[in-house]
């Protein structure tokens, strides 16, 4: 039996924490040397930079065929027309799968934002009185973790009945 698509996801989450594990070891140079790779029979001159760019690229199209995708379905499915856009929704998603969707797009901006921050200022506070970057990140780990603001519990608790 293969993945569920939720443990594909979660394949291609791990993959891609690995290309950024890879890239944030690189320098500026090692980002313009020429590679040789060969896909599919073909062998193409490249750089690391040109490379990264073109899979940033990939995942945005990709994105964007799978949100035109899933509009079109809903709009086939519908019986609606082109000229009906405005009553549908792109898509059948329960509100828990929206909020999911931004929660994930929120750490991830978060994260993105820290990736290759010097290590020697992670810990400066910007101003007196002010998180530094480290404190900040301690802060949203910890919120986790914690019995009372952790998402996981709350939802235990809700879905087990025991909310109040």
């Amino acid at each position: 039996m293969g993945l569920s698509f939720r443990q594909q996801l979660k394949e291609l989450k791990d993959q891609v924490d690995a290309m950024v594990d890879a890239l944030l070891q690189c320098n500026d140079e090692d980002l313009t040397r020429t590679i040789e790779t060969d896909f599919e029979g073909r062998t193409f001159r490249t750089n690391l930079r040109a490379a990264t760019r073109y899979t940033i690229e990939e995942y945005r199209v990709h994105e964007g065929q799978i949100g035109g995708n899933q509009f079109n379905t809903e709009m086939l499915r519908s019986g609606k027309s082109k000229g009906d856009i405005v009553a549908l929704t792109p898509y059948d998603r329960k509100e828990a799968a929206w909020l999911s969707a931004e929660l994930y797009v929120a750490a991830a901006s978060l994260i993105a934002r820290c990736l290759g921050y010097p290590e020697e200022m992670v810990d400066e506070h910007p101003k007196e009185g002010e998180w530094s970057v480290r404190e900040t990140i301690e802060h949203m780990i910890h919120m986790e973790k914690s019995g009372e603001w952790s998402l996981q519990q709350l939802v235990e608790r809700v879905r087990g009945g025991t909310a109040s």
